[in-house]
């Protein structure tokens, strides 16, 4: 009995202790909804009221208005005359705020309005620190900085999406290119590939996925021969706020690296199904994930292949960004032509710092939206995109294209990772958004250019980042596609 009984008290403290700990401020968990305040535009926290009483009213006054409602207070009220309630699940925000308003005890009854932290890299290629001279990642934020010289705003508007959100580590960007830099390591006492760039040096975010090449080198790594691959790695999601190099969009999601390319940068459209399928099988056996595929690739020719992949994607609700081409011509590259046929492709243009077309992008019918690619293939570099290329010696700088660690390059290819990017930090803020509604998004939210509404030239406009995000937060949630138990 006495061992029964000290049992029972220790029950009892156990879940004293565990209510103390929990109990806090009382406030209930911070969700955040959006709606329209006073005409304007609002971001609020649900289930709290900001109340500013008459002068000489004290809380006891406001005990029976608040039981009425059944609210609490979750602080004193200030020297201000502020403080704020926590509502029952059952009762909104705004039909509270119309019963408070009509309290002669109450001069404000408001909804407590978001607030975020200011996030602003460290990253110097971005900042324009040593070792930069300048700010080289005009494509995230452009002030007509010289060199390239530019339009100002002609950009992402990287910083304003960052301020809502630098990704969620459940979002994983598969990037279907040329692999990443990997070096030999001493583990263990064996030579085996690592990370090796100071910009991709988290395991924990690198998800070193299949090589479906396997021709140079003879191995089965995702070892980066050409550049390319680390290029468009870097620009969709590089370690970021790390005060080494370039900032990437997405920069809290998680890297899956799945290599279609050889050294000199040639795939086939059955690597292209393979990488396809690899990456859509990761989201289904990993179902805490979303994944997004980004394919800066293509060929003329359309093929089965290319269809059957898309439709796999589009099955379990894979969003695909393929780039449309650097020929200029007026008809898409596959398969991002096959955006015409799939709502989850997303075909991507190219435009420059001056907010234009740039001259090499494919472009015509199926063409979704455009990004920053660079200007053209110029001696001058500064006006193409800076970003992460391997630390060792590459295919692409042997032939003079790149230097080392960082670099430029130009393309469709530099363009479409922005938009891969900001799509996962659209599924950051809303993870249950379908493949059609991102791509819908990203329509709806792109800065108009060329002629009013959509043209063959800039499709839906060139890509924001900060208003597809905020339209991500604003879209009510929805069920899961079918089959979501395996997705």
């Amino acid at each position: 009995m006495k061992d029964f009984d000290r049992c029972l008290r220790a029950i009892v403290w156990s879940i004293i202790v565990y209510l103390l700990l929990n109990a806090q401020t009382g406030q209930a968990q911070l969700t955040i909804k959006r709606g329209i305040w006073n005409g304007q535009d609002i971001e609020y926290a649900d289930r709290m009221i900001s109340i500013k009483v008459k002068p000489g009213v004290v809380k006891e006054q406001l005990s029976s208005a608040l039981q009425i409602l059944g609210a609490k207070f979750n602080e004193d009220i200030d020297v201000l005359r502020w403080t704020t309630i926590e509502l029952p699940e059952s009762l909104a925000v705004f039909d509270a705020l119309h019963v408070l308003e009509t309290n002669g005890l109450i001069e404000k009854a408001i909804p407590t309005a978001i607030r975020r932290t200011a996030v602003l890299p460290n990253d110097p290629y971005f900042r324009g620190t040593t070792p930069a001279t300048y700010p080289y990642q005009w494509a995230l934020k452009n002030t007509g900085q010289s060199p390239p010289g530019g339009t100002p705003g002609a950009d992402i508007k990287a910083e304003q999406a960052w301020d809502i959100t630098t990704g969620n580590p459940n979002v994983v960007l598969a990037i279907l290119d040329t692999g990443i830099p990997l070096q030999s390591a001493n583990q263990g006492g064996t030579l085996l590939p690592s990370l090796s760039h100071p910009d991709f040096s988290d395991p924990n975010r690198i998800i070193l996925g299949h090589d479906f090449v396997d021709v140079y080198p003879a191995d089965t790594t995702v070892r980066d021969e050409n550049a390319h691959g680390t290029h468009v790695a870097g620009i969709a999601a590089a370690q970021t706020n790390n005060g080494e190099g370039v900032a990437g969009v997405a920069w809290n999601c998680r890297l899956l690296i799945i290599q279609v390319f050889d050294y000199q940068g040639n795939g086939t459209a059955s690597q292209y199904r393979n990488g396809v399928r690899y990456a859509v099988d990761y989201q289904r056996n990993n179902p805490q994930v979303r994944v997004l595929i980004n394919y800066s690739g293509g060929g003329w020719v359309r093929t089965p292949e290319d269809s059957d992949a898309a439709a796999y994607a589009n099955t379990y609700n894979v969003p695909i960004f393929a780039a449309a081409g650097n020929f200029s011509t007026d008809s898409l590259l596959s398969p991002a032509a096959l955006s015409s046929s799939y709502t989850n492709m997303i075909a991507v243009g190219a435009t420059d710092q001056d907010d234009l077309r740039a001259a090499y992008s494919n472009y015509g019918r199926g063409l979704t939206l455009v990004a920053p690619g660079g200007r053209s293939y110029l001696l001058t570099k500064e006006d193409e995109i800076f970003s992460t290329t391997p630390n060792y010696l590459t295919y692409l700088e042997q032939r003079g294209f790149t230097t080392r660690t960082y670099s430029y390059l130009v393309g469709t290819s530099m363009a479409t990772p922005f938009v891969t990017g900001t799509a996962a930090l659209m599924l950051s803020v809303n993870s249950s958004l379908t493949a059609s509604q991102i791509r819908d998004m990203l329509s709806q939210s792109a800065d108009d250019k060329g002629t009013v509404g959509y043209d063959s030239l800039y499709g839906w406009g060139r890509l924001n980042a900060y208003k597809a995000v905020k339209q991500a937060i604003a879209k009510p949630s929805r069920l899961a596609p079918p089959d979501c138990a395996t997705i």
